[in-house]
C-alpha cells in the first residue's frame, strides 16, 4: 500500500489554499489596498502574502519530478487515450514518464533507472483527482469502436425525419436480453490468511431469454419470456408478472416466429388505443423480420426504425440506462433465492422463474420511469439531440506544439501505435506434418533450422519458369482418366505414355535400355495396382526418400503433348505412373544433385529414395 508521510515536527503549520492566496494577490495588485487590509479580509497572515508576492514559492513538502505544466499535459493525453478506446494502465503511464525523462536527458535520483514507482502513480492521481481517476474498464469489439461520427450524423438525419410529429407514447424501443443462473461474486468475511475464499452455492452458465420494451414517455411494457425447450408446460407460466407472455424455442433465443408473436401479443395491444403513426426502434436483426410481419405492421400504421450496426451501446436506450440496474437487481434476487428455497436446486427450475421475474420487476419499479427517460435522453432520441451521442465519440484534433510537449507527443503516440498495430515481431509459420511412431516423443527443433527449411522451400517454389506457367494455361488436352486423388508424376521433361515409348527405341542403345527398363517398371506398377495394392506405390516413394535426396517441386498442371523430337537428354527422361495413389502432380529434379536417368531406373529402383518437400 502506498505510504502517506507525516511530518515529525511537533508544530503543525497551517496550509492555505493556493487559489485563495492567488485571488488575494490579484486584488492587492489591482487595488490600492495594503497587505494589512487584504490580510484581514482573507484571514491570511501578512507575511504569507508578502512572501508569495515577492518570491517564487515552492509547494510544501517534497517536490514533484515533473513540473505542473508537464503533469497537466500528461493528464490531457491520458484523457485522449481513454477517449480513443486505449486507456492507459498504471504501468503504461509509468513507462511514458520514463521515456519522457530519458529523451529529455533528465535524471531523477529517487526513480530507479528513471522508472517511477507505484507511489508516484498514487500521488499523481491524488494531485489530479478532479481530472482523472482509476476505474475498471470493459472491453468492446473493434466493430463497435469503428462507429464514426459520420455514421451517427447520417442516422440522426433519418431519425429526425421519422420521428417528426410523433408523440413519445408512440415510440417504443425493444431489445432482448437474458437473465443468467449465476448470482456473481460477493464480498465475504473470512480468516485473514485465506487466499481463495469460497462459498457453497450452485450455479450454471444457463440463461433465460426475455424481450423488454419501453416507450419514450417512461412506460414499461410487459416482458416476453422464451424458454429453451421443445414443449410448454402449464407450471412454467404461473405466478408471473401481469401481462407477461411465455414461449419456447429449441435454441432458447428469439427467432422470426417468436418475434412476430411478440409484436402481435405485446406491441400491437399497446398501440391499439394510440392515434397516428407508431414507431418500433430496435437493432436490425434478420431473425426479427419477415414479409408477413411487415405487411401486418403497415396495416396498423406501425413503422420500424433500425439502429446503425454495432452502435447499440450508444443508441439503444435500454442498453444505455435500463439493463444494468435490471441485472444488478436480478443478481440480488437470485442470490437470496439460492440461499433459501433454491439452496438444493442445481439450476433455476422453469416453474420458479416466473415468480422470480415478478419479484425483479417489483424491485425496480420505483426507478423504472426515471431510467427509461434517461435512456431516451442519453441516446438523443427524445428529445432529438445527436450531440448527446457525438460527445461520447473521440474527437481529438492535434495542434502545433513546441518544447517539451513535442517529446510527450512522440512518447505517447509511439505507445499508442504499438498498442494498435503491435511490434511487428510476430511471423506466421507453415506447419508440416511429421511421421512419428505412436507413443514416441520428438526432440526440440532449433528455430534456425526451421527458418532455413522455410527459405529453402520458398526458393524451390520460385524455380517454376514462365514457360511452365504458360504451358499450364495453354494446354487444352484432357486429363487422363483416373480415380479421385490420382495424379501424374513428372520428372522435368515432357510426359510420356505407353503409346509414345515406342518412338524412343530408335534413339540409340542407351535410350533403348532405359526405355526397356521404363516399360518393365510401368508394367509392374500397373499390374500391382490392378490387384488393389494401393500401398505399393506409397511404399515405393517412402523407400526412395533417403538414398537419393532430390529436391523437387510439386505443382498441379495438365499433361503436355508428347514432343516430336527423338533426341532427348537422358537426365530429363520421364516416368509415368498410371493410377498412382498419391497426391502428386508434378515433380521437378534439381539438376544440382547430378542424378542421371541411368541411376534412377536401375533394377533396384524400388530401393532408391526420393526426398519430398
Amino acid at each position: 500500500m502506498p505510504r502517506e508521510y507525516k511530518p515529525s515536527r511537533k508544530k503543525n503549520y497551517k496550509r492555505y489554499d493556493p487559489f485563495i492566496i492567488e485571488k488575494a494577490l490579484q486584488e492587492y495588485n489591482s487595488s490600492k489596498q495594503s497587505f494589512m487590509q487584504i490580510s484581514r479580509k482573507y484571514e491570511i497572515p501578512k507575511s504569507v502574502l508578502h512572501r508569495h508576492n515577492t518570491f517564487v514559492m515552492k509547494q510544501q513538502g517534497g517536490q514533484t519530478a515533473l513540473t505542473p505544466e508537464e503533469e497537466d499535459y500528461l493528464v490531457k493525453y491520458i484523457n485522449v487515450c481513454s477517449e480513443w478506446g486505449y486507456p492507459l494502465e498504471p504501468i503504461d503511464f509509468r513507462n511514458i514518464v520514463k521515456g519522457y525523462l530519458d529523451k529529455m536527458g533528465i535524471e531523477v535520483k529517487k526513480f530507479k533507472n528513471n522508472m517511477p514507482g507505484p507511489d508516484f502513480m498514487t500521488s499523481f492521481l491524488k494531485r489530479h483527482k478532479n481530472k482523472i481517476s482509476s476505474r475498471l474498464s470493459q472491453n468492446i469489439k473493434r466493430s463497435r469502436a469503428a462507429v464514426s461520427p459520420e455514421t451517427i450524423n447520417e442516422y440522426f438525419g433519418e431519425l429526425e425525419t421519422s420521428l417528426q410529429g410523433i408523440p413519445p407514447c408512440n415510440i417504443i424501443n425493444y431489445d432482448e436480453t437474458n437473465l443468467t443462473d449465476d448470482p456473481g461474486r460477493k464480498r465475504v468475511l473470512v480468516k485473514r490468511t485465506v487466499k481463495y475464499p469460497e462459498r457453497v452455492m450452485n450455479h450454471t452458465k444457463g440463461s433465460t431469454s426475455i424481450m423488454m420494451a419501453a416507450a419514450a414517455d417512461g412506460t414499461l411494457l410487459p416482458p416476453y419470456v422464451v424458454y429453451k425447450a421443445q414443449n410448454m408446460y402449464d407450471t412454467w407460466r404461473q405466478n408471473g408478472p401481469k401481462g407477461c407472455r411465455y414461449n419456447c424455442t429449441q435454441s432458447g433465443w428469439f427467432d422470426g416466429v417468436t418475434f412476430q408473436d411478440w409484436v402481435k401479443t405485446i406491441a400491437m395491444p399497446y398501440f391499439s388505443d394510440k392515434i397516428g403513426t407508431k414507431i418500433l426502434i430496435g437493432d436490425n436483426l434478420a431473425s426479427h423480420l419477415s414479409i408477413d410481419l411487415i405487411k401486418e405492421c403497415e396495416e396498423c400504421n406501425i413503422k420500424f426504425v433500425f439502429l446503425p450496426a454495432n452502435s447499440t451501446h450508444l443508441t439503444q436506450p435500454l442498453d444505455v440506462a435500463f439493463f444494468r440496474p435490471l441485472k444488478s437487481a436480478w443478481r440480488d434476487i437470485l442470490f437470496n433465492w439460492k440461499k433459501t428455497d433454491g439452496r438444493t436446486q442445481a439450476t433455476i427450475p422453469k416453474n420458479v422463474f416466473p415468480s422470480l421475474l415478478k419479484k425483479l420487476l417489483k424491485k425496480i419499479d420505483s426507478n423504472v420511469n426515471h431510467n427509461i427517460l434517461a435512456g431516451f435522453d442519453k441516446c438523443g432520441i427524445r428529445p432529438i439531440n445527436k450531440q448527446k451521442v457525438l460527445d461520447r465519440l473521440p474527437s481529438y484534433t492535434p495542434t502545433e506544439l513546441t518544447g517539451f510537449k513535442e517529446v510527450i507527443d512522440e512518447t505517447v503516440l509511439s505507445m499508442l501505435k504499438e498498442m494498435r498495430y503491435g511490434t511487428g515481431s510476430q511471423r506466421s509459420y507453415k506447419k508440416k506434418k511429421i511421421d512419428v511412431v505412436a507413443g514416441r516423443s520428438v526432440e526440440n527443433m532449433p528455430a534456425e533450422e526451421s527458418d532455413e527449411d522455410d527459405l529453402e522451400e520458398a526458393s524451390d517454389n520460385d524455380n517454376v519458369t514462365k514457360e511452365d506457367t504458360d504451358n499450364k494455361h495453354d494446354n487444352t488436352d484432357p486429363k487422363p482418366n483416373s480415380k479421385a486423388g490420382c495424379s501424374w508424376l513428372n520428372i522435368e521433361g515432357p510426359k510420356t505414355t505407353t503409346k509414345n515409348l515406342e518412338k524412343l527405341e530408335n534413339a540409340g542403345p542407351t535410350k533403348q535400355k532405359i526405355n526397356k527398363e521404363e516399360k518393365t517398371l510401368h508394367t509392374t506398377n500397373k499390374t500391382k495396382t490392378e490387384k488393389g495394392m494401393k500401398t505399393t506405390n506409397k511404399s515405393l516413394i517412402k523407400k526412395t526418400k533417403a538414398q537419393h535426396p532430390l529436391k523437387i517441386n510439386i505443382k498441379k498442371q495438365n499433361s503436355p503433348e508428347p514432343t516430336s523430337n527423338n533426341t532427348m537428354d537422358i537426365n530429363s527422361m520421364p516416368v509415368v505412373f498410371e493410377d498412382f495413389f498419391t497426391v502428386l502432380d508434378e515433380i521437378e529434379i534439381d539438376s544440382s544433385n547430378k542424378l542421371t536417368a541411368d541411376n534412377l531406373f536401375e533394377e533396384t529402383t524400388s530401393e532408391k529414395k526420393i526426398q519430398l518437400i
